[in-house]
């Protein structure tokens, strides 16, 4: 099953019961792209036997290591506000994400990598004009 936004795809296998597991991918920030401050990582995950935003929906920036909840915010979109690394510019982060359905399956989506600039935005920001008082 493909995703149309990202071209990403879940790997989905039925269980003992016939339930298969939820599709999940990551929606945004697209793989290969620069991210800096908050960053709004927006994973979209469904499931045929479960309402929408019922899923377990979490997120690694470490290839699976850590994994962080993600907040449904519409259906079948949920969202996690990312605080990238201050001083971490060109580290390249694996991002992943998981979901689970209500019978216990759970399925990853496809990694992707972004790599963290916060560098070139604090010199874009202190650049910027500032108010006159």
């Amino acid at each position: 099953m493909e995703n149309n936004l990202t071209g990403d795809a879940s790997f989905r296998s039925p269980n003992a019961n016939g339930d298969a597991a939820p599709f999940v991918t990551i929606v945004g920030p697209r793989s290969a792209s620069k991210v800096s401050g908050t960053v709004v990582v927006q994973i979209r995950a469904s499931d045929d036997q479960d309402a929408p935003g019922t899923l377990n929906v979490q997120v690694s920036f470490d290839d699976g290591v850590i994994w962080f909840t993600a907040i449904s915010v519409l259906g079948t979109l949920y969202d996690f506000n990312w605080e990238t690394p201050a001083g971490e510019d060109g580290v390249l982060y694996t991002l992943v994400a998981r979901a689970t359905d209500m019978s216990g399956n759970m399925a990853e989506s496809r990694s992707i990598l972004v790599a963290v600039d916060n560098v070139f935005a604090e010199k874009l920001a202190s650049s910027a004009p500032q108010p006159n008082n």
